[in-house]
C-alpha cells in the first residue's frame, strides 16, 4: 500500500521537476550588459556578455555586473518556481503533505530544538 502511494509521489516529484527545469527567467545588469537566464530548478542555464555594453577587461566591474545578473536571475526563477509549485499542489494534496514534512524537518533542524535532537542521534 505504502510502496505504490509513494512510488506515485517519487513520479510526481519527478514531473515537478521536469516541469520547473522548462521554465526559465532572466537576470540582467548593467542594462543589458549581462544576461542571465536559469531555470525553475535554479540551475543557470545561459549567459551573455554584451561587449558593447561593458568593457571586458574591467575583471572586478565585469564580475560584479556577472553576479547581480546571477542573483536576480536566481530569484526569479525561485518566484516562477515557487508559484509553478504552488498550482500542482493544489491539484495533489499528497504532494504538499510530503512537502511539508520536509519543511518541518528542516526547520527544526534550523532551531535550538534540533540541537537536543542532534545530540541524541535523532536525525
Amino acid at each position: 500500500m505504502f510502496g505504490k502511494m509513494f512510488g506515485n509521489i517519487e513520479a510526481q516529484q519527478k514531473e515537478i521537476q521536469e516541469k520547473l527545469s522548462k521554465i526559465s527567467a532572466e537576470g540582467q545588469a548593467g542594462d543589458g550588459a549581462v544576461k542571465v537566464i536559469a531555470n525553475g530548478n535554479k540551475e543557470i542555464t545561459n549567459l551573455n556578455l554584451d561587449a558593447t555594453k561593458v568593457n571586458l577587461q574591467d575583471h572586478e566591474a565585469l564580475e560584479d555586473l556577472i553576479l547581480i545578473a546571477v542573483n536576480r536571475a536566481l530569484q526569479a526563477a525561485g518566484e516562477l518556481a515557487a508559484a509553478e509549485t504552488q498550482k500542482m499542489l493544489k491539484r495533489n494534496p499528497s504532494l504538499w503533505l510530503r512537502r511539508f514534512t520536509w519543511k518541518v524537518v528542516i526547520a527544526l533542524r534550523d532551531s535550538s530544538v534540533a540541537e537536543s535532537y542532534d545530540k541524541i542521534n535523532c536525525f
